[in-house]
């Protein structure tokens, strides 16, 4: 998509959560910045270190909904202890800190970020809040859904299965 905007100013990439969420998003980065073009990733200030040394930008996003970060919350400790159980909490948790635990300032950060660029690739987390944002701002946009969790292998199903294990059975 960047390439293709001869009179771009950059490409955003943007990702929280997990290690696992923001991995799959670097490689893009660095590929679009080896083509010659300016990419900016945004992801939270847990990252930044991991990150330095890359040959795109770095911005933290606006919340700090990183691994190290999530790791030092208790609450966050326990929901994991049963993650399967806790998911609707997770979820609740995951969405209060990527957004609600601040809306006005993630809005107006990546408001400033995503105008004037060429395009945005972005996580399915932040995604609710990006996509509707680079809409109105004319950005095009792509949201990458690289969630390990939901690829059936051999050795592990699905979190989110229409299966039990148990008994093969619909459910």
């Amino acid at each position: 998509v960047c390439r293709s905007l001869a009179n771009a100013s950059g490409c955003v990439v943007t990702s929280v959560g997990y290690l696992g969420d923001v991995a799959p998003f670097v490689e893009p980065a660095r590929r679009l910045a080896r083509l010659g073009h300016e990419v900016l990733f945004v992801a939270p200030a847990g990252y930044r270190a991991l990150l330095a040394d890359e040959p795109f930008g770095f911005m933290d996003y606006p919340l700090d909904l990183s691994a190290p970060a999530m790791h030092a919350d208790p609450h966050h400790e326990r929901l994991l202890r049963h993650p399967i159980l806790n998911s609707p909490r997770l979820a609740r948790y995951s969405i209060n800190g990527y957004f609600l635990a601040d809306p006005d300032r993630v809005i107006s950060t990546l408001t400033d970020l995503l105008t004037g660029a060429a395009a945005v690739l972005t996580h399915i987390t932040p995604a609710p809040v990006v996509v509707p944002l680079a809409r109105q701002l004319g950005v095009p946009h792509v949201v990458g859904n690289a969630v390990p969790m939901r690829i059936p292998t051999d050795q592990r199903w699905t979190t989110f299965n229409t299966r039990t294990r148990s008994h093969g059975r619909r459910v």
